[in-house]
């Protein structure tokens, strides 16, 4: 089994304008995945397995939450929750005890995480320049 993130702009030639899309590959005995990193709203560790979320599919695939977390911290994502890794790109609420995402799903924070989610999340969003 192995997992790591490929840059189309390496395939791609004179695409100065266009940014590149990452994906996460992971591939195991039998499958192979190739998910754009942008288009996942979070993973969810659950019996032995990681449920990998976008808008229109769940890829379950057999890895350990914390190996794609040391992989996808670096490109925005954030463990809420023992059992959540979420990507900070897709929170459009971040409550008291849980976020909700761009697809009306909400997650639980855990109270010993929420500090550091609250700074992660602070820290994302001051990336961006305000209109």
């Amino acid at each position: 089994m192995s997992c790591f993130i490929q840059n189309s702009a390496s395939k791609v030639q004179n695409t100065s304008d266009a940014s590149p899309t990452e994906y996460l590959i992971y591939q195991d005995r039998t499958d192979l995945f190739r998910i754009p990193i942008q288009s996942i709203l979070y993973l969810e560790s659950q019996n032995y397995m990681v449920n990998l979320h976008t808008p229109t599919a769940v890829y379950s695939i057999r890895i350990t939450l914390k190996e794609l977390e040391n992989i996808l911290v670096a490109k925005g994502f954030f463990r809420i929750h023992m059992s959540y890794l979420v990507n900070l790109e897709h929170i459009v609420h971040a409550g008291v005890t849980d976020v909700e995402l761009d697809n009306g799903e909400q997650l639980k924070i855990s109270r010993n995480r929420k500090a550091a989610f609250q700074q992660a999340l602070h820290a994302f969003i001051d990336k961006y320049q305000y209109i």
